[in-house]
Parts: C-alpha cells; structure tokens; sequence
C-alpha cells in the first residue's frame, strides 16, 4: 500500500490522490475516474470527478455528508492490485474520527480491441 498525497475541491469536488515522487506518462479517462500512468504503466494517480456521488455509490454508509467528509481528509492512501487481467483499486480515506474504503475495479486494457480496427 502506497502512502499517496491528496487534494479536494469541494467548490469542483473533485479529489485527486497522487504519488508526489513519480511522474504521469500518460492518462485514461473511464467516466468519472481519470487514471495517471508512469512510464513503467503504473498508477500514479487516480482523480474522482464528482467524487462524493461517486464514493457515496460505493459504500453502504448512508449516514455520511460526503462532501463534508472529503473535505475534511487527513489522510489518503491506495491499495493497487491485479489479478487475472482485473485491477482493484482500495482506497483509504480517513478523518479524524472514520475511515471509509470504497473499492474500484477494472479490467486490464492491455492491448487494442478488435472493434477499433486498423486507422
């Protein structure tokens, strides 16, 4: 599990989480989720668009003001891995006082589809 830095915007809420000491090679966007790649095809950062619908879809406790969460963050951090072309993405966020774990997972988009053909 990777200790990564963190910023919210709660007038965007957006939340971006990032591993300050590499650098992004390269992006892919799935609906709200933008994922950072390092050259060696690592996530080195992960930014959740709307991220208190989002993170407020993934876990079972209704009872949270999301937006009043995120912004009270202290500390993030990303449990990053993959199996069986599947990567799992855990997310730790905790306030002072609760930590929430929502989980994102996707396939490995290793090569290009068939659907796309030849440009």
């Amino acid at each position: 599990m990777g200790n990564f830095n963190f910023s919210y915007g709660a007038t965007t809420d957006d939340l971006f989480i990032y591993d300050q000491r590499s650098r992004s090679k390269g992006s892919v966007e799935i609906g709200n989720i933008i994922l950072d790649f390092s050259a060696k095809k690592e996530i080195v950062a992960i930014q959740l668009l709307g991220a208190s619908k989002l993170i407020n879809d993934m876990v079972s406790d209704a009872h949270i003001n999301m937006k009043q969460f995120l912004s009270d963050l202290t500390d993030c951090n990303l449990d990053i891995n993959t199996d069986n072309n599947l990567t799992t993405i855990k997310l730790y966020l905790t306030t002072g006082s609760k930590e929430i774990t929502p989980i994102l997972s996707m396939p490995i988009i290793g090569q290009r589809s068939p659907a796309v053909g030849s440009v």
